[in-house]
């Protein structure tokens, strides 16, 4: 066993049996086929992303639930302190796992915190969050659970962006969807067309049966 491995289960197990833990992270890196020696910083993010559904489905309690992917978190990082990663103009990324109810607020809170780190004025840290909201319940209506990633934008031009995806059932006519006499069932009413009006930015990739990847950005200004 890897020093990474190690480090992982010695994560979980404090919150879950062993064997139980053991089997997460089997099915983790089964599911992003990655070699833990070998890891990118994107593929710690695939990492903690899988092993994260994990921990929402086993551990009981969200405080618990907290504890448990802060200590996975900085297995996988290393010591906090560390200096953070960089890939692709992106300082900082956080995943969110959207499986319940109050997955949205999570992601709506940690999106808030973020903006109100980087500078955001009230309004525009209100425009994030109701769009991460809207997002977020996307993915718990229409396709039962995906994720949402949370990075601050370099320097070259701060902002946020958000990504949501999921592997559900995919938009079939998304020209209707975004058109004018389409209203969301869900969440506020503004849906995805409402996103688009409230980022700067809005790439919105689905099909029928392909899941739906939604890739938001707000600058500052």
């Amino acid at each position: 066993m890897n020093p990474i491995e190690q480090r992982v289960l010695s994560a979980l197990g404090r919150y879950m049996s062993k064997i139980l833990a053991r089997s997460v992270l089997g099915l983790a890196v089964e599911c992003t086929a990655l070699d833990l020696r070998m890891l990118s910083t994107s593929g710690k993010r695939r990492l903690v992303e899988e092993i994260s559904r994990g921990v929402r489905l086993y551990v009981v309690g969200e405080a618990r639930q907290n504890d448990c992917l802060s200590a996975l978190n900085e297995a996988i990082e290393g010591p906090r302190g560390a200096a953070a990663p960089q890939v692709r103009g992106i300082d900082t990324a956080v995943t969110v796992p959207v499986i319940v109810e109050n997955d949205i607020v999570t992601a709506r809170t940690t999106g808030r915190d973020l903006c109100r780190q980087l500078g955001f004025s009230p309004a525009g840290q209100i425009k994030v969050a109701t769009a991460i909201s809207e997002l977020a319940r996307n993915i718990i209506q229409y396709a039962g659970h995906g994720t949402i990633v949370l990075a601050s934008l370099e320097a070259s031009r701060p902002g946020v962006e958000i990504v949501a995806s999921d592997d559900g059932p995919g938009i079939a006519d998304l020209d209707h969807v975004l058109g004018g006499s389409y209203v969301s069932k869900h969440g506020m009413g503004i849906g995805l067309k409402g996103v688009r009006k409230l980022m700067d930015e809005c790439d919105i990739r689905s099909s029928s049966g392909a899941g739906t990847v939604v890739t938001a950005r707000k600058f500052l200004t």
